[in-house]
């Protein structure tokens, strides 16, 4: 198995447990009508953290026992494959944001009735999770398809 495959399947398995489970928590509080912002930022903060130090620790360890070059140059297929996932992780992260973006008047709406008192900052907490929410189904499709792509290959 290729570096980059080995970081693609690391990605995906320590982005869908944290995330989920930040996600699952932001989403949970929003429809039992308890956000608070301070709690929020602070699980974001502690999921950006542990993702970053379980990301470069296990991909450390995997260079390291594979015996692998951690910053090699993309041979020819992998530059194929990266250029794929680029494409496709691009193109799916422009049409979520217009989704986005495009709901974000009726979503507004919908804030505003269920939190009269504090909607707007509501309202700004569920637009940056949206998002955030879009940035990582990309990038987790963007992943994907480096698997896909040297599974096939292989």
């Amino acid at each position: 198995m290729s570096f980059r495959e080995k970081a693609a399947w690391i990605a995906v398995f320590t982005t869908l447990p944290i995330w989920g489970y930040y996600f699952y928590v932001v989403w949970s509080g929003y429809w039992a009508l308890t956000l608070d912002r301070q709690n929020i930022l602070s699980l974001f903060l502690i999921c950006l953290a542990v993702t970053v130090a379980i990301l470069l620790g296990l991909n450390l360890l995997s260079a390291y026992l594979g015996k692998h070059k951690f910053g090699a140059d993309l041979d020819e297929l992998e530059r194929s494959i990266d250029a794929r996932a680029n494409e496709w992780g691009a193109r799916l992260l422009e049409w979520l944001a217009l989704g986005v973006a495009a709901a974000s008047p009726w979503a507004s709406g919908i804030i505003a009735a269920a939190y009269p008192a504090s909607a707007v900052p509501v309202v700004g907490i569920v637009a940056a999770n949206a998002i955030l929410f879009v940035v990582l189904v990309s990038q987790i499709v963007h992943e994907l398809i480096h698997i896909i792509g040297r599974r096939v290959v292989s």
